[in-house]
């Protein structure tokens, strides 16, 4: 008996639900009048040929179920450059949620009136050009607002601070703009964005814990990229072209794991950029003259493959370049003999051919040894590298039967008038170092000997950079 009185009720209950379910409140009929009024009068729609009495039925107007209006974006295609914002009284949707108004040309502005969209959460304003004249201080009010694209416009003008206010912001899009002054600190309260914005960068952005994307592309930043950017473990996007930094790359931009693409053109300050020791892969993108200024480039321990590019010969400034244990192929590009200042240059452990470079010929030990690493400060010791290396010089050869003995050769380096004849240790050259192994070598032996110059000179190389990396352990 008592189940059977709660199944009643439980059967009331859900029947009573059902009922409230299909009852539609009836919205004021002014309201839904001075919506299709709006819709008229802005003139949006006048191409658009025979529309139906409906406005619900519209291109690009959704409705709820009482028939306000809660979407509007219509297609671009209607549109005639140069159509009016202030056309459209917005004041008149205050049901509106999804607004989308994309590359439609608009001029003349944001209408005040769109502050009272109190419902509005999406809004697209993108891609409409310079006679849009948007203002981003007449969209501080949109409270409710999850995604805000104001993208492609040339903006010109500053990033209001209560823009922070936007508390439920997820997706911020202000790039490609003529923005200015700084990034307000407040911006960076959202700390559940995905999509950052353009300005100065302060310090405080390394607040945005899950931020994914962050574009700074084509506005006018300055200054140094802040080291707590790398404080984010979660973007996968980074994008900072077509700016005015300077400086160099944080180290800590290694500590960014989930990063799939980086976009650093156009940085024409930049000076030093270091990513080794990470899992960069694919080829070294062509080097842009904007590069100019930049002194340091070391790409060392990755994956990445491909040749050298020739352009690099526009990084003219460059004085140290680090591209060892990669991928590369191909030759030696001899645009290397433009880089006047190369003081380091590092090309081992990788799949390089053909011939050096007739410039590298000149590179003294001190600049082919690890300048990181602490050089031998002993007299002997340093005398004892040069002899291994002249010795691999003379050893070095693609006929086994063609080369003498290392018992020969290094009898022949250890004897005292021949030792004190290396000179001194940073300044003897790899050239010389060649020549001081074949001096040593008798005639008879040296008859036998094919001499294959650019091989040992680039066995050399990867010989020094192992003996001074090993001396450190």
């Amino acid at each position: 008996m008592v189940s059977l009185y709660y199944e009643s009720q439980l059967l009331a209950t859900i029947g009573i639900t059902f009922l409230l379910s299909r009852i539609v409140v009836p919205l004021d009929s002014a309201l839904l009048a001075s919506e299709g009024k709006a819709l008229l009068e802005s003139g949006w729609w006048s191409d658009c040929g025979n529309l139906p009495s409906d406005r619900c039925r519209w291109p690009g107007i959704v409705c709820n179920r009482a028939g306000s209006i809660i979407g509007i974006s219509p297609p671009s295609e209607f549109f005639m450059v140069g159509t009016k914002f202030r056309n459209m009284n917005f004041s008149c949707f205050s049901n509106l949620v999804h607004l989308d108004l994309a590359n439609h040309e608009l001029s003349g502005g944001i209408p005040p009136q769109i502050s009272v969209l109190s419902k509005l959460r999406y809004l697209n304003l993108s891609l409409n050009g310079p006679e849009a004249e948007l203002q981003l201080s007449s969209l501080v009010n949109l409270s409710r607002l999850v995604k805000l694209d104001i993208s492609y416009n040339s903006m010109s003008s500053y990033i209001p601070p209560k823009l922070g206010n936007l508390k439920n912001l997820v997706v911020l899009n202000i790039s490609h703009n003529g923005l200015f002054g700084t990034i307000p600190s407040t911006l960076c309260n959202l700390s559940d964005r995905r999509t950052c914005l353009s300005g100065s960068i302060p310090l405080e952005i390394g607040n945005l814990e899950k931020l994914e994307e962050l574009d700074l592309g084509h506005n006018y930043l300055v200054g140094p990229i802040p080291h707590t950017l790398c404080n984010l473990n979660s973007p996968t996007h980074l994008v900072m072209d077509s700016n005015y930094l300077e400086g160099g790359i944080p180290r800590e931009i290694g500590n960014m794991k989930n990063l799939e693409s980086l976009n650093l053109d156009n940085l024409g300050k930049l000076e030093e950029l270091d990513l080794g020791y990470n899992n960069l892969v694919g080829p070294i993108p062509q080097t842009p003259s904007s590069l100019a200024k930049l002194r340091s480039l070391s790409l060392p321990h990755n994956g990445i493959n491909g040749s050298i590019p020739l352009e690099i010969e526009n990084l003219i400034m460059l004085e140290e370049l680090d591209l060892g244990y990669n991928n590369l192929v191909g030759p030696i590009p001899s645009t290397l003999d433009c880089l006047s200042n190369l003081s380091f240059l590092d090309l081992s452990s990788n799949n390089l051919s053909a011939e050096i470079p007739s410039q590298l010929y000149n590179l003294s030990l001190r600049q082919v040894l690890d300048p990181r690493l602490s050089p031998p400060r002993n007299e002997i010791l340093q005398q004892n590298i040069i002899v291994i290396v002249a010795l691999a010089f003379s050893c070095i050869y693609a006929k086994p039967k063609s080369r003498p003995s290392m018992k020969f050769v290094s009898q022949e380096f250890l004897s005292p008038d021949r030792a004190s004849s290396v000179g001194s240790f940073y300044e003897i050259s790899l050239l010389e170092l060649q020549s001081l192994g074949m001096q040593y070598l008798t005639s008879e032996t040296r008859s036998h000997m094919p001499y294959h110059q650019d091989e040992s000179l680039i066995e050399v190389s990867n010989l020094t950079y192992s003996l001074n990396f090993e001396e450190r352990f």
